[in-house]
């Protein structure tokens, strides 16, 4: 497995944001969310780029030749366009004509999702080198007067090889999920990175029902961490670290209290980065890699609008 990562390098500190809102201050909304600063992409990026860049970095981390890439599989809510898929563009940037290459979402569990279906292609015969993708750029879809949702997101691009060579870091298990009660939770109508001009009867912002989302989101994740844990024959003392998806501090905590993993043993990068919806596991790893030791148990979980959620069980 190689991983590579993109953030934008324009940093967006809670003190810049909360000059729109008066009644809050810096310290509220790092109390409320753990975040203190995340990154905006400028107005000329593109999401198919981010992941270009992300994945030029896991290519060659991971020893592949790009040429010995099989498949492309990019998780999104915010493609380049409707069609054809930001991963068809990812596959003609990187000069690959010949592979399949296709989008999912699953917001947030996205990239799960993908290193899922790559497992399962690789397990299948299909390929023996998937690139997984998971990007968002959600900066640009944040209504400015929306506090639930205004100071949570931030842009960024993540991306891994999954390799069937017999060597190297393994993945023990995969357990995925939904839950449509959470349906309207957090939600976008308008499809798409920018916000257009066209129909005014169509909400273009995301939005989010905090308390209710707050409640289900730390419910799922407890569930999930749960089930990961049990399917791979793990106690809860086990992992090293658990990696979750990057959503907000205060979800994490109670999740941790409630799955009865130590809070100590979670990574978190939400307080620089923010909420960067698929992208976020793999820029963790991307962050945390270097300290990481061959042997390491670590479980890679998330839930997300819908309300999806996955773990996947990896020894290092």
């Amino acid at each position: 497995m190689g991983i590579g990562g993109y953030l934008p390098p324009r940093v967006v500190t809670n003190a810049e944001l909360v000059r729109r809102f008066p009644e809050i201050s810096e310290q509220y909304v790092y109390q409320v969310t753990g975040i203190r600063e995340r990154r905006w992409a400028d107005e000329k990026e593109k999401p198919s780029n981010m992941a270009f860049k992300a994945s030029l970095e896991a290519i060659r981390k991971s020893g592949v030749a790009t040429k010995d890439i099989d498949a492309i599989i990019l998780s999104t809510t915010t493609p380049d366009v409707a069609m054809p898929s930001t991963a068809c563009i990812l596959q003609d940037r990187l000069s690959l004509h010949s592979i399949p290459a296709f989008d999912l979402n699953a917001a947030c569990s996205g990239w799960l999702y993908a290193v899922s279906m790559a497992r399962g292609m690789i397990c299948s015969g299909i390929a023996r080198n998937v690139l997984t993708v998971g990007v968002d750029m959600q900066s640009r879809l944040l209504d400015p007067s929306d506090r639930n949702a205004f100071f949570i997101f931030g842009d960024g691009a993540g991306a891994a090889i999954i390799s069937a060579a017999a060597t190297g870091h393994r993945v023990r298990q995969v357990v995925l999920g939904a839950d449509s009660r959470g349906l309207h939770m957090a939600r976008r109508e308008e499809p798409g990175f920018e916000v257009t001009n066209g129909d005014s009867s169509v909400d273009p912002w995301i939005r989010l029902d905090g308390h209710a989302l707050f409640r289900l989101a730390t419910d799922s994740f407890t569930s999930i961490i749960r089930q990961g844990l049990a399917r791979t024959g793990w106690s809860s003392e086990e992992p090293r670290w658990v990696i979750p998806h990057q959503a907000n501090a205060r979800i994490l905590k109670a999740a941790a209290k409630r799955s009865g993993v130590a809070f100590e043993r979670f990574f978190l990068n939400v307080d620089h980065v923010g909420n960067t919806s698929s992208a976020s596991i793999p820029l963790a790893l991307v962050e945390m890699e270097d300290s990481l030791q061959t042997g390491d148990k670590l479980l890679l979980c998330s839930v997300g609008a819908g309300m999806t959620s996955a773990a996947i069980s990896v020894e290092w």
